[in-house]
């Protein structure tokens, strides 16, 4: 191998080191890039279609008859807060980066580069509706000078 690169002048030396380097740049992209890119796509629609799934659930159950006759007591108010929280930020147009169910029934979001005015919105229209109640929040300016800002927070039942 010293050999073959010896014998190169430094213009070839040069062109197959760029070459190399764009080899190596397609292959990280290939994968590392795309694969996560992939994946972050295909999770957002596995949770519209169990979101969905849900609804109907909670619907069936709603109009489903209990062992004594009556109807089920199932409604929205019986929804759990973690889809609570991801529905309402898609509606709103908040992009959660992430969200955990936490063990004592809180749940912590994590909202990327977003509008204040929207993020606030989205907040006040989540305590208002859900009646989910905020435990934690930080919110902050990103460093993109943008005006957009990220907020961490968690929300109660």
């Amino acid at each position: 191998m010293r050999e073959f690169w010896s014998q190169r002048s430094e213009r070839e030396r040069m062109i197959l080191l760029a070459g190399g380097a764009i080899a190596a740049l397609a292959l990280v992209f290939q994968a590392v890039y795309a694969p996560l890119a992939s994946w972050r796509k295909n999770a957002k629609g596995d949770l519209a279609r169990a979101e969905g799934l849900y609804d109907l659930v909670v619907e069936a159950a709603a109009i489903a008859p209990q062992s004594d006759g009556a109807p089920a007591a199932i409604g929205a108010a019986e929804r759990p807060l973690r889809a609570v929280v991801t529905s309402t930020a898609n509606d709103a147009g908040v992009d959660l980066i992430f969200v955990n169910a936490r063990p004592d029934g809180a749940v912590e979001a994590n909202a990327g580069p977003t509008d204040p005015e929207r993020l606030f919105n989205w907040i006040g229209a989540l305590s208002a509706e859900h009646g989910a109640t905020i435990s934690f929040a930080d919110v902050s300016r990103t460093q993109d000078g943008d005006g957009t800002v990220r907020g961490r927070l968690i929300f109660g039942g």
